[in-house]
């Protein structure tokens, strides 16, 4: 089939640079993709070229913002400009350009370029930031998709994402840290997938976007936050792709999705390509829950588009839990690299998938990224309750003390906490327990006594009240401008608890999520 790129209104002949404000269809050997400028230069449609219904729903795909916007003073685009390129011999280009003016993007421009690939169901996009304004911006870049896999929104669609704690999949909408660059919809009747393929170092979230009742379905990767001065250039590519033949997705690359599933002494590995690479072999290794090593049966195919490969192993788990499937594609002994363009650690499969009940696990993430914006511990000076290896002292209602902060000891301790309230009135405090390095604080209690005054007036114990401080971890944070961590905020009823001391080295002999992966991939005979 040829590849034709023409406008909705009929304009049949174009020239090398065209600027239109008219949908623009392109037509490729797999998909048929709609562009209206209108629609901020999105994906208002898009098909498989041998069928009729539409895979995008909602505000369509490769939509684009930063951030959280301001319902007091809102972004605004101007100057939205969809130009028609010649590109490359039977690959036409389109470019889609417009300058931003609200709160921490004003004077940025921002250029898209987007190439539906003629021979692959895919498209590839390059997003660039230019600041021509006069003040420094914090940034946070996001793109997203709105899909209908099978043509329509259902109960039955799913997500896969692969966040931290595994390959999970969302029922409603949220945000989760990413420890993959990839996301998938699919809707497991039809077999239809649409997934999104992103720079390994540049992401720091996933969006499940899942609302049935109101139609929406869809994906959004939300880009490490970062300060962007005057004159200064930020940019990223990424690929949407269709592909079919799968229920769900446990991992995916630029040029294929794969879908593992394991059944009495069977594991099944099943290829969707959306690139033709011939005559490979399949080297594959699992690491158990342990982190020992089996080596697979090798596999020899070749992958197409369109075309379904299935592997089959006879192999039976030595425990339940979550294993780590590391798989390379080789032709001629060479490894084939999978996700050249968006810069994975290796170019090989690694996911992960569970044998047993679901539970919640950890998934050692492909970069830094998901930590980027991880809280860095503070030295707080106080003035200690009493002397002592573990440092005890008082804070306000208002402070909030996080995990990573320090105390250093100023002045003479002081064993008293001064209140001021009036009656009927009620006032609190904290008070701070730090063991020395090391040292655990077991059974930790805390218990308040009558108080009298010098006249005599007693306040009873029965009067106080006493909480443990509890933590939540925030790995998204709001609006993506604090730093990530365990914030302080619930107060559930005290009980005796265990007082730990968590100190920086610690972390220091733990080698970063990249490294680690390295790591792993070699001892897999996949680097």
């Amino acid at each position: 089939m040829g590849w034709s790129c023409f406008l909705v209104a009929a304009l049949t002949v174009l020239a090398p640079s065209v600027v239109t404000n008219r949908a623009v269809t392109t037509t490729g050997d797999y998909l048929e993709w709609v562009f209206d400028p209108s629609a901020g230069g999105a994906a208002t449609a898009l098909r498989f070229v041998s069928k009729e219904h539409n895979l995008s729903s909602g505000d369509g795909l490769i939509q684009e913002g930063f951030g959280v916007g301001s319902f007091y003073v809102p972004n605004r685009r101007l100057n939205e400009t969809l130009e028609i390129l010649e590109g490359r011999p039977g690959r036409p280009i389109l470019k889609f350009t417009y300058e931003c003016d609200g709160p921490n993007i004003a004077g940025i421009r921002v250029t898209r370029l987007m190439e539906p690939l003629k021979d692959r169901p895919s498209i590839r996009v390059v997003w660039r930031l230019e600041h021509h304004g006069d003040e420094t911006h914090w940034v946070a870049p996001w793109v997203a998709n709105h899909v209908a896999p099978g043509g329509s929104v259902d109960a039955g669609d799913r997500i896969d994402l692969p966040s931290i704690s595994g390959v999970i999949q969302p029922v409603e909408s949220g945000f989760y840290a990413a420890a993959r660059n990839w996301i998938a919809v699919t809707d497991p009747v039809a077999k239809e997938t649409v997934y999104g393929v992103y720079e390994a170092d540049r992401i720091f979230a996933f969006q499940a976007i899942r609302d049935i009742e109101n139609g929406e379905l869809g994906f959004a990767a939300h880009f490490t936050p970062f300060s962007l001065a005057p004159g200064e250039t930020w940019e990223t590519s990424y690929r949407i792709g269709v592909i079919r033949g799968l229920r769900h997705v446990d991992f995916a690359t630029d040029e294929l999705a794969v879908e593992l599933e394991y059944e009495a002494g069977q594991l099944k590995a099943l290829f969707s390509a959306a690139k033709t690479i011939p005559d490979i072999v399949l080297h594959t290794t699992l690491l158990d829950p342990a982190g020992a090593a089996t080596s697979l049966r090798r596999k020899r195919f070749s992958l197409e588009p369109d075309r379904l490969i299935r592997c089959t192993y006879d192999w039976s788990p030595t425990t339940e839990g979550a294993y780590e499937f590391l798989a390379q594609l080789r032709r001629a002994d060479e490894a084939v690299d999978l996700g050249r363009d968006t810069a994975p650690p290796h170019g090989g499969v690694d996911t992960q998938f569970r044998v047993g009940p679901p539970a919640k696990g950890s998934f050692e993430p492909w970069t830094d990224g998901p930590f980027a914006l991880e809280r860095q511990g503070r030295t707080l000076r106080r003035t200690l309750a009493v002397p002592g290896a573990t440092a005890i002292w008082f804070e306000s209602p208002l402070t909030k003390v996080f995990r990573e902060d320090r105390v250093e000891a100023v002045g003479a301790p002081e064993s008293l906490v001064r209140l001021s309230l009036a009656r009927n009135e009620r006032e609190s405090f904290q008070i701070v327990v730090r063991p020395p390095e090391g040292v655990d604080l077991h059974a930790l209690q805390v218990r308040p006594h009558d108080l009298t005054s010098a006249a005599g007036d007693v306040l009873p114990a029965a009067s106080f009240r006493v909480y443990r401080v509890g933590y939540v971890p925030v790995r998204i944070p709001s609006h993506f401008e604090n730093p990530t961590g365990d914030y302080p905020d619930p107060l559930p009823t005290l009980e005796p608890f265990t007082a730990e001391e968590i100190f920086d080295a610690m972390y220091a002999e733990v080698p970063p999520p990249l490294a680690i992966q390295r790591r792993r991939a070699a001892e897999a005979g996949l680097a």
